[in-house]
């Protein structure tokens, strides 16, 4: 048998310099156009591996301005199971796919064959764009990998791309004054430093570079974001009320409203939140938020002191409808049930086919957490799926909430595990 290293096609192609330096212009006027970004340079031709906080859908252009060359970007699976459009991306950048949240020894033997070929690779650690305008936890795997790598470590930090354009929203904000947004390069790690630092020193060492709260980040420079619908799209991260516990919410213009206690905040242009109906009840299970990086960060610890144990598991917790398909990884999706009713319970997903069947029998639709292997969001309304080696996809209506689905199956491993510590990862 030949050796796997002989039969590996290269990664790093001469087109790809070329189609970057052909494009780099209009890839600037439209970030400056869409953004309004300012953003740091570090065009010393020099090999780099870019570690950035994922807070906009355009991540990925920033650092292509701010360095030499072309960059490899780190990039979901769902990036390259769109046919024609995943074929043509591979031609001109050769992203580098990995399967999010999971751990991916095919994408860590291309990241390593990109960096022995020469080529630039851009990750964020968090693996998931921000939801509440902080940084998501850090996956430590990357320590390792950049280690091994050894190249000079460039830590960029993004700045206020969650203020104008939050997950959760479908349209950019209007910004008071430019910039818009900043891209800072936070720090420069060379290789005679990375090589002298420990695993859990580098580890800190990105994590502070990388860490950005957007709330302060408009409180530190006095800037403002408008929209007429400000908060719309909310429900799609909130869904833990202060009073109610688990419930649901419905947005409207720059309003987000508990559709079972009736309270409701306001989402102001400086990212802070003004109750405006309803009242916190003596025995409430939160209490006030001024921002949603902070209800979020509440959310997130109500979770992870649920006992999963004590909810009735014939009762669904909630239930949405939604596309169901499955994804042939590399290739394309299939679409299964165009509207399917998805109930998420307390240790499961169930997809309920209605009359189809024939898609209930060749495809699962009863998904048990004990089976299933991780979960993920994906942009603003999808839901992944991993099970064994297939994969299978939930795309929602505008209003879906897929971050609910995403840490209830966390809480459930974490329990399983045994660990009961407030600092369990949920996936996000």
């Amino acid at each position: 048998m030949k050796d796997e290293k002989v039969k590996r096609k290269p990664w790093v192609r001469k087109r790809h310099n070329i189609i970057i330096f052909l494009v780099y212009w209009a890839g600037w006027i439209m970030v400056k156009l869409m953004y309004g970004i300012r953003y740091d340079k570090q065009k010393d031709g020099r090999q780099y591996l870019i570690l950035f906080n994922h807070q906009t859908p355009f991540d990925q252009f920033f650092p292509s301005l701010m360095f030499h060359g072309h960059v490899y970007y780190v990039a979901s699976e769902d990036i390259i199971s769109k046919g024609w459009v995943s074929r043509l991306l591979d031609f001109l950048v050769a992203p580098i796919p990995i399967k999010k949240q999971m751990t991916d020894l095919k994408a860590v033997r291309n990241i390593l064959q990109v960096a022995k070929e020469g080529g630039t690779i851009g990750m964020a650690p968090e693996g998931n764009r921000t939801y509440s305008g902080l940084t998501c936890d850090i996956n430590p795997a990357c320590v390792k990998l950049a280690k091994k790598m050894g190249l000079p470590i460039a830590i960029v930090r993004f700045e206020g791309g969650y203020a104008f354009q939050p997950r959760w929203a479908n349209e950019r904000r209007r910004a008071k004054k430019w910039p818009w947004m900043e891209a800072k390069i936070a720090r420069i790690i060379e290789p005679d430093e990375l090589k002298a630092m420990s695993e859990d020193e580098l580890f800190k060492a990105i994590k502070e570079g990388l860490w950005q709260d957007d709330a302060e980040y408009v409180k530190r420079t006095g800037q403002r974001y408008y929209h007429k619908r400000n908060a719309e799209y909310l429900e799609r991260v909130l869904y833990v009320c202060p009073n109610c516990g688990l419930s649901s919410f419905v947005s409207e213009k720059c309003e987000v409203k508990c559709q079972k206690c009736g309270l409701t905040y306001t989402l102001l242009p400086d990212l802070t939140l003004e109750k405006t109906a309803g009242s916190i009840t003596p025995d409430g299970t939160g209490g006030e938020f001024a921002t949603i990086g902070k209800w979020f960060e509440w959310q997130q610890d109500y979770i992870r002191q649920l006992d999963l144990n004590t909810l009735n598991k014939d009762k669904p917790l909630y239930e949405d409808h939604g596309q169901y398909s499955h994804v042939v990884l590399e290739s394309h999706k299939e679409t299964l049930i165009e509207d399917a009713k998805i109930r998420l319970y307390p240790d499961r997903i169930e997809v309920d086919a209605g009359q189809d069947t024939q898609a209930s029998d060749a495809y699962p639709t009863v998904f048990l957490f004990k089976d299933v292997l991780a979960t993920s969001a994906l942009g603003r309304n999808k839901l992944n799926i991993y099970l064994g080696k297939e994969l299978y996809q939930i795309k929602s209506d505008a209003r879906f909430n897929a971050v609910k689905y995403v840490n209830l199956f966390y809480r459930y491993k974490n329990m399983e595990k045994g660990d009961h510590s407030n600092e369990q990862f949920l996936g996000l």
